[in-house]
């Protein structure tokens, strides 16, 4: 299980909840939320996030790109359920910063699953990455 608190011995800091209903159509054929739905919700998190914050994401020159996923799956989820996703940040880098998804089911008070992605911020017309906005990275320290 990912330490709410230190990931891989990193201190990590909390930035965003929030939650989500899960649709009868997430649902596979054993009856459980279907896999890529955690990753579409921890997607939908982190957007909501950055757009909390002010951060454009449409066609900007620079903004944040996904670099790496994964996900940790403790407990199935069914219908009707609802997951309350709480964002955590690891302190930033230059360019990037991780991100870990914290995703609980609501109903039964229960750590369901945990994520964690690396967010590299890029310059959209070079496709090379670039600082992070100083205004992003004050937030995430």
């Amino acid at each position: 299980m990912i330490d709410k608190n230190k990931v891989q011995d990193v201190d990590v800091k909390s930035v965003f909840s929030v939650c989500v209903p899960i649709q009868w159509g997430d649902m596979d054929a054993l009856g459980h939320l279907n896999n890529i739905f955690y990753f579409r919700y921890m997607e939908e998190a982190r957007i909501k996030w950055l757009q909390s914050l002010g951060e454009r994401i449409d066609n900007s020159t620079r903004g944040p790109v996904l670099f790496d996923a994964h996900c940790v799956y403790y407990k199935p989820v069914v219908y009707p359920a609802t997951l309350r996703i709480e964002l955590s940040s690891e302190p930033p880098r230059r360019s990037n910063f991780n991100l870990v998804y914290d995703m609980h089911c609501v109903e039964k008070e229960e750590l369901v699953a945990q994520g964690k992605t690396k967010i590299v911020w890029v310059d959209y017309t070079r496709m090379k990455s670039v600082s992070l906005p100083d205004r992003l990275k004050s937030l995430l320290i």
